[in-house]
């Protein structure tokens, strides 16, 4: 049982460490603001069902969405 939480344990610091990295390495900087030029849906050139969703969550925060077409 020990060692069963001992694992479970080491992947949450793991996940957690790994969100870590990804957010310090993908996050805004504190004082740059959202572009409101990139807030929209973009559309691949090559194919026009490939779609980019970015929508704006908060002042600092984008939600990127990603449609792939067939």
């Amino acid at each position: 049982m020990k060692t069963y939480k001992q694992r479970i344990t080491g992947i949450l610091i793991l996940l957690i460490m790994v969100s870590c990295a990804l957010e310090s390495q993908f996050a805004l900087p504190n004082d740059e603001k959202i572009i409101p030029e990139l807030i929209g849906e973009w559309i691949s050139v090559e194919n026009s069902d490939d779609r980019i969703n970015i929508i704006k969550n908060r002042s600092r925060i984008l939600s990127i969405a990603n449609y792939r077409g067939h």
